[in-house]
């Protein structure tokens, strides 16, 4: 009766923590169905503009090696980096269409439809202010996070079975019979004297041995389980301020660091315009020019980079405090 008792009280508990992760992934599941196909576009387009730019250079260095002011090789140095482009081109391409077909299976859409973002551009959102003090969003995050609710309830559930397991045998249990009758008789069989008859027990009765008293591995096990889902309680705290202070410090190093490879763009930008006018005087050299297309392409990349996984971060912040839900609106960082 009580082993019953008690996994009727434990096992729904148990069953609402699956459920309630899964209610936690949605956000997650959707963040994750956007972003696979959002981050892909971006490179695609530097990918596409790295082959523009390196396809009109090759048909200026084409130009100047058929009027004899070129030399051959360095013809040959521009289609290899143009070539380079190309493949990078066509893996974002891959890519982008791979990321489709996986967000198609997640949205239960069929994959052969090209699924496409509405934004062709990825820009830094602001979902909290990050930079608010550690201590008062790990408050938030324990007063907030719907598994140490599930925790506390497990603990109460496991400290109910205990008490039951140890203090149920003591009560007894309570039985009453009544017995109603009659008897009666005389001379010759007459009944002229019958009488009726009751017989009243009450009784009180206590369980010895398994499921009662001196169930001492009963009260152990119960006990032990109790014990461990306060541990686990523990641990959870812990597991929750941890991912507090990694989610601050790497939104914080990600919002650093889109705000240097903005800047590294600027520098790399300038640095094609003036390596462009050298070559127009006379002085500037092919490989510094495709040097230049290099270095402007891949600081783009690690702005796109740098903003996509500082997004991210802002949302891995929002669900270990606890605010991941359909009332969490992105805006634009401008």
């Amino acid at each position: 009766m009580l082993t019953l008792a008690l996994l009727v009280v434990i096992e729904p508990v148990e069953a609402s923590v699956k459920l309630v992760d899964e209610v936690l992934k949605k956000p997650l599941v959707a963040l994750t169905a956007e972003a696979m196909v959002t981050a892909p576009l971006p490179p695609l387009m530097v990918a596409e503009e790295a082959v523009r730019i390196s396809t009109n250079y090759s048909e200026q260095v084409g130009q100047a090696v058929a009027a004899g002011i070129a030399f051959t090789g360095d013809l040959l140095r521009v289609r290899v980096q143009t070539e380079k482009n190309n493949l990078t081109l066509r893996q974002a391409q891959e890519q982008q269409r791979i990321a489709g077909a996986r967000l198609a299976q997640i949205l239960r859409l069929d994959p052969k439809i090209e699924l496409m973002p509405r934004e062709s551009d990825i820009v830094p959102l602001v979902l909290l202010d990050f930079n608010s003090a550690l201590d008062s969003l790990v408050a938030q995050a324990l007063a907030s996070r719907p598994e140490l609710k599930q925790n506390r309830a497990l603990v109460d559930a496991a400290r109910d079975a205990h008490k039951g397991a140890r203090y149920g045998p003591l009560i007894p249990s309570l039985g009453a019979q009544v017995f109603l009758g009659g008897l009666g008789g005389g001379k010759n069989h007459d009944p002229d004297t019958f009488g009726e008859s009751e017989d009243y027990q009450l009784t009180l009765g206590w369980r010895i041995g398994p499921g009662g008293l001196l169930d001492r591995g009963r009260v152990r096990a119960t006990e032990a389980r109790m014990r461990a889902t306060a541990l686990s309680g523990e641990k959870l705290f812990d597991e929750i301020t941890r991912q507090v202070v990694e989610a601050q410090a790497r939104a914080q190093s990600l919002a650093d660091q889109f705000a240097t490879a903005r800047r590294a763009i600027e520098a790399a930008e300038g640095t094609l315009r003036l390596t462009r006018e050298r070559k127009e005087f006379g002085v500037g050299a092919v490989l510094e020019n495709v040097q230049a297309e290099q270095d402007l392409t891949q600081a783009r990349l690690d702005y796109l980079n740098a903003v996509a996984e500082y997004n991210k971060a802002q949302y891995a912040l929002s669900k270990a405090i606890g605010k991941i839900d359909a009332e969490t609106v992105p805006k634009e960082s401008r």
